[in-house]
């Protein structure tokens, strides 16, 4: 490899049995897992959490370090929080906290919480499944 290139390849070769599934048995996985995450309706806790518990089995399977997850997941994530992050102020419901800015009122409210938190959870299942798809499997694959 040259100086000026960069080694981009996502893979990260193993011998674990998500390793060793069929591709497109990952990909339809995959893509099951993030229609279902997105279609969730907003406060479904019980059923993100079910989604994140079968995406923890597959982390798992992989047997590739948490680490790797985090870091990957963190460079993608960390910016989309902040697009997100003006939900929190949609008036919607009771204001659960408020200050002044600059002569302005600032308030977050019940609805616009709910929102939020619901988009940062199947923010971070979909970026995890994205990363541990792309971990586990070749992309010529």
């Amino acid at each position: 490899m040259s100086t000026g290139q960069v080694h981009l390849e996502p893979f990260i070769k193993g011998s674990s049995a998500l390793h060793g599934l069929d591709a497109r048995i990952k990909l339809a996985g995959a893509l099951a897992l993030l229609a279902t995450i997105s279609t969730l309706p907003d406060g479904a806790w019980g059923l993100y959490l079910f989604c994140l518990a079968l995406l923890a089995g597959g982390i798992m399977a992989s047997r590739i370090p948490l680490k790797v997850f985090i870091q990957r997941a963190a460079v993608i994530e960390l910016p989309l929080v902040l697009v997100i992050l003006p939900v929190l102020f949609r008036a919607d419901g009771e204001a659960i906290w408020s200050a002044g800015l600059f002569n302005h009122e600032i308030a977050i409210y019940q609805g616009g919480l709910v929102r939020f938190s619901s988009l940062l959870a199947r923010l971070f299942v979909s970026i995890l499944t994205s990363v541990l798809l792309s971990a586990a499997t070749p992309f010529q694959d």
